[in-house]
């Protein structure tokens, strides 16, 4: 049976996320492509995780990147999911789990939203939902 995380207070949500990530300035890392502080920040853990979410499927690239380095088998050791389905996550290898996001209906709503803004600009915020479709590839081990 699963186990899931439930959280009844605010901090105790930040303290977890401080003991399980590897967020602190990871994005300088892969921005720079530095694998080598990448894998210091991994051998740093406790506790390896068994995935990694990436902010998006470059980010995920430069980690599937640096885990083969340490050793690592992607997905048999852990699995790694990307963010955006850029045309590269099906090239490499392992190709990327990722969430595709409809960029192009993003940047149209965003920018008709942005001119409806200019002119009214005392009326309330509004939230916009879009959907999302994970696109399931070879970076994580599904069980069919």
């Amino acid at each position: 049976m699963k186990k899931f995380i439930t959280f009844n207070e605010e901090n105790k949500i930040n303290d977890f996320i401080k003991r399980y990530s590897i967020l602190d300035n990871l994005e300088n890392c892969i921005i720079k492509q530095d694998c080598k502080e990448i894998k210091k920040r991994i051998e740093s853990l406790k506790n390896i995780p068994e995935a990694f979410v990436c902010s998006n499927d470059y980010a995920a690239i430069v980690l599937i990147s640096s885990l083969k380095e340490m050793g690592y088998s992607i997905p048999e050791d852990l699995a790694v999911v990307g963010f955006d389905d850029i045309v590269l996550s099906s090239f490499i290898t392992p190709n990327i789990t990722t969430v595709r996001v409809e960029k192009d209906l993003m940047g149209r709503k965003a920018l008709k939203r942005l001119l409806w803004r200019i002119d009214n600009k005392s009326d309330m915020n509004e939230n916009i939902i879009m959907s999302v479709s994970v696109v399931e590839r070879d970076s994580v081990g599904f069980k069919k």
